[in-house]
């Protein structure tokens, strides 16, 4: 798939995390699903599926840099391109790949 073609393939996942709900880390912090339990249970936050496209989106072009805003329920993925996702996990964060 291309990159949009994967952008719209996490859009269209249910946008609830298999952790909602769940345990938190031993941090305390929420749990955050990984990319391959993404692919499998086809379900995810915005925070999740961004994750999954930027380490797509790394895996094919390692040069690109990419930024992943959160802010509270606005994800924003920046890699060039701009994708957004919606979270319900209230996160206010930002992640820098270089």
């Amino acid at each position: 798939m291309s990159i949009e073609q994967v952008f719209d393939w996490l859009k269209q996942m249910p946008n609830n995390s298999i952790y909602d709900g769940g345990r938190p880390d031993s941090t305390g912090s929420p749990r955050v699903a990984q990319p391959d339990e993404v692919a499998n249970y086809k379900s995810a936050d915005g925070i999740e599926k961004a994750i999954t496209l930027a380490n797509i989106i790394h895996s094919r072009q390692p040069e690109k840099d990419i930024i992943i805003g959160i802010n509270n329920n606005k994800v924003v993925l920046e890699a060039k391109e701009k994708f957004e996702f919606e979270s319900s996990k209230a996160f206010v964060k930002t992640i820098t790949i270089c």
